[in-house]
């Protein structure tokens, strides 16, 4: 009994104590309101947002041409684009169902003539002449050369498939022209640089992906050639993507 009364006296004067210390000293007066009969619950949401650095990603299609004179007959089934993904940083919302990328790489387009008629250069001019009497027609392609930065969207409306959009600029830096064809006999091989090409165009892509592999067709409303300089045309394709 006198324990029992010793300890209530104990604790009565710490908390005596507590309540009337300084405010550096350790307040104890809580002990006389603990309750433990109610649980505290902390609810987080978790929006989904996600940021994510890819690296890699490739694509190649055939590519055709649009508006080009009668003359310049390019073959779609020669001509093809090829294009690299160096980088692209990309950001999820909601759950990973809207997904916005913006990222560099590189473009390869290739526009290719197989008929009678060949890609030359005039001076600073890109003109399209016939082949020399009896040659055996190889090939006559121009070749642009391109940094690009695409700006994707995509919407996944499915686990495994989603659609995109996407605004491509094209800083374009190199511009070529080469044709193949056999001539009395022997091979020839004309090359041809400094074309004077567009230094900027873009395109515009649309995607349906199925987890890594992907359909796309493209447009580009650009002339490829500055007018002054060339033949006017512009181009479209359609192909496959692989980790884009």
């Amino acid at each position: 009994m006198k324990l029992k009364v010793f300890i209530l006296c104990l604790i009565s004067s710490v908390s005596m104590m507590a309540q009337t210390n300084s405010a550096n000293s350790w307040d104890f007066s809580v002990l006389n309101d603990v309750s433990i009969s109610k649980k505290t619950r902390v609810s987080v949401k978790n929006t989904g947002d996600k940021n994510s650095l890819n690296i890699g990603g490739f694509g190649f299609g055939f590519l055709g041409t649009i508006g080009a004179p009668a003359e310049m007959k390019t073959d779609m089934s020669a001509s093809m684009e090829v294009f690299f993904n160096l980088f692209s940083y990309g950001r999820k919302y909601k759950g990973g169902r809207h997904q916005l990328n913006i990222g560099t790489g590189f473009n390869w387009k290739n526009y290719r003539m197989t008929d009678y008629n060949r890609f030359d250069k005039d001076r600073l001019n890109v003109v399209v002449t016939p082949y020399p009497t009896d040659a055996d027609i190889n090939f006559s392609r121009l070749r642009i050369f391109s940094i690009m930065f695409p700006l994707q969207y995509k919407y996944k409306f499915h686990k495994d498939f989603a659609l995109s959009g996407a605004a491509i600029l094209n800083w374009n830096v190199d511009g070529s022209l080469k044709t193949k064809y056999n001539l009395n006999g022997q091979k020839v091989t004309e090359k041809v640089g400094r074309v004077k090409y567009n230094a900027a165009s873009i395109d515009f892509r649309l995607g349906l992906h199925w987890r890594a592999l992907s359909a796309y067709v493209k447009y580009s409303p650009c002339n490829v050639l500055k007018s002054a300089y060339g033949p006017e045309f512009n181009s479209f394709s359609a192909g496959i993507m692989i980790g884009m």
